[in-house]
């Protein structure tokens, strides 16, 4: 057994890190203010798609859930705080649940002299200075180690970090939350993990997202310019030589970026420039093309669909795998061809959400409905959006011991031997992930 871990704010992100720690051999009590959805955990119920994580909360043993913050500050020396940090209209955070933690620390009544207040929720640079000055009373130390997580592989990317910050003044503070991170990944380095300030650690949580942001406008602006001029096949070997050339093979034209984090750090870190009396200009020119680019892919759809045929979506989330629609473009899109009075179909699968095609459907009546599959009857909207570039979906697999630094692809049967099993889309690949075991990954492989 590692020893006793508090996690406070038990939701998505929080229930994942509180099952992988639990996993290691930690002592896991962790909080929620929903007392129904307390209940739903303690009796290892859960209705998260994510992978793995419903056969994690499952098999686990020693974690435990409450609605009551105390008896977490009681259990540990160390709480890492998950909670929600919702949108302010004026694109800052709203901490007040980290805030309302603070509150609970300083109306404690037990000893809390030296323990740990890790925050890994977003927050606006600064909050985390002002919340160590207000639990400064108790002795509590206030340390920011945000989460880089993408939903869809959140139990992963907790076992297989690119990178973790501790923002922290205090090396025992540091040494401390790295010694339990490693208890996860032994094999983390000083080139994974990095102390650093704790606004500095804020600020490049927002940045993170924010280059990511550039590099998807870029490409779609490319994308764009290069359909408009006849190019459109050569969008692949374009992009293919801007990342050879400039870093690694990531980017290309498609959708453009939403969900839950991209674009309210883009709009964050717009807030907090100006909060200091600078700009950023290049956040607003992003949010302003993302927001446009989705019309021009509408328009492109259209004439594409030389047929007329209904559009065909396999999913309508943000990126294939997750149940979530903040700010998706394949949503948009879907719901502006339906008010230009287009016939739209979407695949149904255990990530569709039912509430959302019902809304739709009584808005749009007939004209949108969930099938089972493709058809050759439907115009497949992909999510390169330009059809027939060569680009496939293969799965990898370690070598060996999970967590090798050797991979393989993922094979069957051909004629001449064995072949790589490619999937034209990665929504099919992603549901064929799970049978690799929990550390396969979807990658992309262009097969010309």
């Amino acid at each position: 057994m590692q020893g006793n871990l508090g996690i406070i704010g038990v939701g998505k992100l929080g229930l994942a890190y509180a099952l992988v720690f639990e996993s290691q051999g930690w002592n896991i009590l962790a909080s929620s203010y929903k007392a129904d959805y307390v209940e739903e955990l303690l009796q290892k119920k859960t209705n998260s798609t994510e992978p793995r994580l419903p056969e994690m909360l499952a098999s686990s043993v020693n974690i435990n859930f409450t609605v009551d913050n105390h008896a977490v500050l009681d259990h540990s020396d160390m709480w890492y705080v998950m909670v929600a940090t919702p949108s302010n209209a004026d694109g800052s955070y709203d901490v007040s649940s980290v805030d309302a933690v603070c509150e609970d620390i300083l109306d404690h009544q037990g000893d809390l002299n030296g323990k740990i207040l890790l925050v890994g929720c977003t927050v606006n640079p600064g909050d985390c200075d002002r919340f160590q000055k207000i639990v400064e009373p108790k002795g509590v130390k206030v340390a920011y180690c945000p989460t880089f997580i993408s939903q869809g592989s959140v139990i992963y990317e907790i076992e297989n970090p690119v990178g973790i910050t501790v923002g922290t003044p205090d090396i025992d503070v540091y040494h401390k939350v790295r010694q339990t991170f490693q208890t996860i990944n032994p094999n983390l380095s000083d080139n994974l993990i990095y102390m650093c300030k704790r606004e500095t650690g804020e600020i490049l949580k927002l940045a993170g997202n924010c280059y990511s942001i550039l590099h998807i406008s870029f490409f779609n602006m490319l994308g764009q310019l290069l359909i408009e001029r006849g190019l459109e096949t050569e969008l692949e070997l374009s992009s293919q030589i801007i990342n050879n050339v400039k870093a690694n093979y990531q980017w290309r034209f498609g959708f453009g970026y939403g969900g839950p984090c991209y674009p309210r750090d883009n709009r964050s870190m717009v807030h907090f420039a100006e909060s200091v009396g600078r700009q950023y200009p290049l956040g607003q020119v992003c949010d302003d093309f993302n927001k446009n680019h989705a019309y021009y892919l509408v328009d492109l759809l259209i004439k594409q669909n030389t047929e007329q045929k209904p559009f065909y979506f396999k999913y309508l989330s943000y990126k294939p795998g997750v149940m979530i629609y903040e700010e998706s473009h394949p949503f948009d899109i879907c719901k502006i061809l339906l008010q230009k009075g287009y016939t739209v179909k979407v695949q149904e699968n255990k990530h569709v959400d039912r509430k959302c095609i019902s809304v739709l459907q009584s808005e749009f009546g007939n004209n949108i409905a969930l099938v089972t599959g493709d058809s050759d009857d439907y115009f497949t909207v992909l999510p390169s959006v330009v059809r027939n570039v060569g680009l496939k979906y293969a799965i990898k697999v370690p070598f060996g011991d999970f967590g090798g630094d050797d991979w393989l692809f993922v094979t069957k049967e051909g004629p001449d031997g064995p072949e790589i099993v490619l999937y034209n889309n990665m929504q099919d690949a992603l549901d064929q992930r799970a049978k690799w075991g929990g550390n396969a990954v979807v990658v992309e492989y262009d097969d010309k």
